[in-house]
């Protein structure tokens, strides 16, 4: 008997072992950082898996995903070395070439380019390879990188309707950039009812929209949710201070606080660093900052129990 009960301790132990290692996201120790998923973090052109899994390492980020930018297939070397940890979306560089050089035509469908295009992505999101569409720059006239090009097209034009009906028929979410102003926001409320079954996910938290907005807008539309990158308080100016969801001390403001509990179970971290690494420490302990403001359960679920549930990631 005595010999059994210490097999028994040293499979336990071994399990605990295995569970503590390897199992993700694990329940933090008192002290230890809780783990995030980062959901605006770009695959590119000159990143390598190795560099972005060593800083994702380094901050306590489990998960990382949204969209390319440029082919859909710069995703391809970052899943292959990490498919646990990666969520690839489809579709951003390559929607915004294709609508550059069609215009109208693909976002009325009426481009062979669009058309081509929206197959293989259906194709890919069917079989798995993608985990979600967008990032969709649908308006960032003055929200965007220097090297981004402009773009500004309708959020309920029938390229969006039809990219809407492909992520409500394989249950994966559309990243949207939009820029909150009146126009796009109406064209956004004509889309959503479109199709509850479709998550639609408004980065930055809705370029320039405040809490009263968001607040309203999540609200009224229950398969919208927010994303919190470009919300830190990284930039300086007037117009900057306008997306800082905190004061200059990193204390949330009152009104976004009560959004971010009331709405815990719709909101997601995001950094959209790109390849600055060096700025990534100070964007995640920010996000840190403002979820240690939360009650645990919320915090928690903004951290990382959402991007689980909504991508179906494992433990």
């Amino acid at each position: 008997m005595g010999h059994w009960v210490i097999r028994t301790v040293v499979l336990a132990c071994v399990v605990g072992l295995f569970l503590v290692v390897f199992g993700q996201p694990r329940v933090a120790a008192q002290g230890e950082p809780m783990s995030l998923a980062d959901m605006h973090f770009h695959a590119q052109q000159g990143l390598s898996p190795t560099e972005a899994l060593r800083a994702l390492d380094r901050v306590g980020v489990r998960w990382a995903g949204n969209g390319a930018q440029g082919n859909d297939d710069l995703w391809s070397p970052f899943v292959q070395a990490a498919p646990e940890r990666f969520i690839p979306f489809a579709g951003q560089g390559i929607i915004m070439a294709i609508i550059k050089n069609t215009g109208e035509a693909s976002l009325t469908l009426k481009s062979p380019a669009i058309t081509r295009y929206l197959k293989l992505l259906e194709e890919n999101v069917r079989a798995g390879k993608f985990k979600g569409i967008g990032e969709l720059m649908i308006n960032n006239v003055e929200s965007r990188a220097p090297q981004v090009p402009e773009s500004h097209y309708s959020a309920d034009s029938p390229l969006v309707v039809r990219l809407v009906e492909l992520a409500a028929t394989y249950q994966v979410p559309v990243s949207i950039h939009m820029e909150a102003d009146p126009d796009s926001v109406k064209e956004l409320e004509r889309l959503l009812p479109m199709n509850r079954k479709a998550t639609v996910i408004w980065a930055h938290c809705g370029t320039w929209a405040d809490a009263a907005l968001a607040t309203r807008m999540m609200a009224e539309h229950p398969n919208l949710w927010c994303e919190l990158s470009q919300r830190d308080d990284r930039r300086r100016g007037a117009k900057a201070r306008n997306l800082v969801i905190t004061d200059s001390q990193r204390v949330l403001r009152t009104d976004w606080k009560a959004l971010l509990e009331q709405r815990s179970d719709r909101f997601l971290v995001g950094t959209d660093v790109n390849e600055d690494f060096d700025r990534y420490q100070g964007v995640i302990d920010f996000f840190r900052a403002v979820l240690a403001q939360l009650t645990p359960e919320a915090a928690k679920r903004i951290a990382y129990e959402n991007a689980r549930r909504l991508f179906r990631l494992a433990q």
